[in-house]
C-alpha cells in the first residue's frame, strides 16, 4: 500500500528503511536551510561565498512565492507576516509582525502600485507598495484563498475554494 511513497529513504533499495536510512533523511531535512539569494553573473563551477550578493534566512515564506515589485521583494510568511527587502543589497525595509492576513498559501501580486495579499482566512488585503506598506483597503470573501490571484487587461482574479471573483474599476 505505501509501497512507492517511501522510495526516497530506501537509498539501497530492499524494501526496508532501516534506522540508518531513517536518520540519515532526518538529518538532511534538520540541515535545510530556508533563505533566498543573489548570485552574482560570471560564476562557473562551484559557487563560493564570493559570487553571492546578499542572502535572506528570516521572514521567508514556506508556500507563497516572494514578489520583486519596483525594486522591493516583498514576502508573507505563512503566518501572514508581510516583510519586504531591497533587491539590490537584500536589506530588509521592513518587517510587519500584523497587516491583518492570518494565514498565507497565496503568493502576493502586484498591479498600480500595489500588492493584493490573500490569505486562508478569506481575507483580501490592499497595501501600497513601497518602503512604508501602507494597508489601503480589505475585503473578507466567501471561503478560503490558497490559489494565487491573476491579474490580466485590468482585472484581478480571486479563486477562492467555492467561487472566482473578478475586480476591475468601474468604467
Amino acid at each position: 500500500m505505501l509501497k512507492g511513497h517511501f522510495d526516497q529513504s530506501d537509498p539501497n533499495k530492499d524494501g526496508k528503511i532501516t534506522r540508518e536510512e531513517w536518520d540519515g533523511q532526518a538529518n538532511y531535512m534538520i540541515a535545510g536551510k530556508n533563505s533566498a539569494f543573489v548570485l552574482s553573473p560570471g560564476g562557473t563551477g562551484e559557487l563560493t561565498g564570493a559570487h553571492i550578493g546578499w542572502k535572506v534566512t528570516k521572514g521567508l515564506p514556506y508556500i507563497p512565492s516572494p514578489l520583486v515589485y519596483r525594486g522591493l521583494m516583498y514576502m508573507v510568511n505563512n503566518q501572514g507576516r508581510l516583510s519586504a527587502v531591497d533587491a539590490k543589497t537584500g536589506k530588509l525595509v521592513y518587517a510587519l509582525e500584523e497587516i491583518g492576513l492570518n494565514r498565507a498559501y497565496a503568493s502576493p501580486v502586484a498591479a498600480n502600485g500595489h500588492l493584493y495579499l490573500c490569505g486562508l482566512d478569506k481575507e483580501v488585503i490592499v497595501v501600497k507598495a513601497g518602503p512604508l506598506a501602507e494597508r489601503v483597503c480589505s475585503e473578507e470573501l466567501d471561503d478560503r484563498i490558497a490559489a494565487s490571484p491573476a491579474i490580466a487587461d485590468n482585472t484581478i482574479y480571486v479563486r477562492t475554494d467555492k467561487s472566482l471573483y473578478a475586480f476591475a474599476e468601474a468604467k
